[in-house]
């Protein structure tokens, strides 16, 4: 199955494009939409590993907000595009782990049947993908990563 890794605009987030995932799934992509964790979506959870002093793992909610524009932009957006770069090529070595059928630590213990996905992902059809701010971010991906063979905007 072809890859889609797809980078949501600036005060957007992941679910804001929803029909358009729907649509690319209904078509046989393997869509991964990120939620930024560089302060540019609307609101964005994520679960920080804690470890107990009996070594016991459990996982907190925290929440990063967006950051206002401030007078500057160019330098905070230039940090933010390399930082979803990173981010969207993280996706990659995230899906290459489930077509080798290796369980992750976003999903321990046995929670996401990986089988279902081993050996049927296709990394010689993998597009970057995005709207706006993640259009550009799609850009540099492919041009720091090549897994990525194009991109769409």
């Amino acid at each position: 199955m072809p890859i889609v890794v797809f980078s949501h605009g600036l005060t957007a987030m992941r679910t804001t494009y929803s029909a358009i995932h729907c649509d690319l799934a209904s078509h046989g992509y393997i869509v991964a939409a990120l939620e930024h964790r560089d302060h540019s979506a609307s609101l964005c959870g994520t679960q920080n590993k804690v470890t107990d002093s009996n070594g016991q793992v459990s996982f907190q909610e925290a929440w990063i907000e967006y950051i206002d524009r401030p007078k500057i932009e160019l330098p905070l957006r230039h940090d933010q595009v390399k930082q979803r770069s990173s981010e969207m090529g993280q996706v990659l070595d995230f899906l290459h782990q489930l077509d080798l059928g290796k369980e992750t630590a976003i999903f321990p213990n046995g929670k996401l049947d990986v089988s279902q996905f081993q050996g049927r992902l296709d990394f010689d059809h993998v597009v970057a993908m995005g709207h706006s701010f993640g259009a550009a971010s799609s850009i540099v991906s492919i041009t720091e990563d090549d897994r990525f063979h194009c991109f769409h905007v």
